[in-house]
């Protein structure tokens, strides 16, 4: 005779904490962001606010700054970083217009920010030129 075994229910508790490593983000790295936006940027070397430098000055990974622009409670970091590209835009735009940065440059950095140099060429035939053209 062989006895069934049953099966074993195992509990699941439910964490209430996180998974990971806690996040470094604060009221300080709000601090720290507009300090950067206001010029520090320009202390650390740089032309012009970038995130890749903001990353830098606040010694944090690049990739965690685009994600928590983005994740609920933190829409206060979210306006720091429009304020940012709104900054790098304006700067562009008139460093580019006084000639003082490589318009090439320029140009490439402008179009992140939606700027195109494309030409929209509309055709318009009528069906009179098409059979003209036959």
């Amino acid at each position: 005779m062989t006895v069934k075994k049953k099966p074993i229910k195992k509990e699941v508790k439910q964490r209430k904490e996180p998974f990971g490593r806690p996040t470094k983000y604060n009221d300080k790295i709000l601090v720290d962001t507009k300090i950067y936006i206001d010029g520090a940027y320009e202390i650390s070397g740089e032309v012009i606010p970038t995130i890749a430098g903001l990353s830098l000055f606040l010694e944090l990974c690049e990739d965690t700054l685009h994600v928590w622009k983005k994740e609920e409670g933190k829409e206060n970091f979210s306006l720091l970083i429009k304020e940012l590209k709104a900054k790098q835009k304006s700067i562009l735009i008139s460093k580019g217009l006084l000639g003082d940065f490589n318009s090439t440059i320029a140009k490439l950095i402008l179009h992140k920010h939606g700027y195109s140099d494309k030409k929209d060429v509309t055709v318009s035939v009528h069906e009179q030129d098409l059979e003209e053209l036959a």
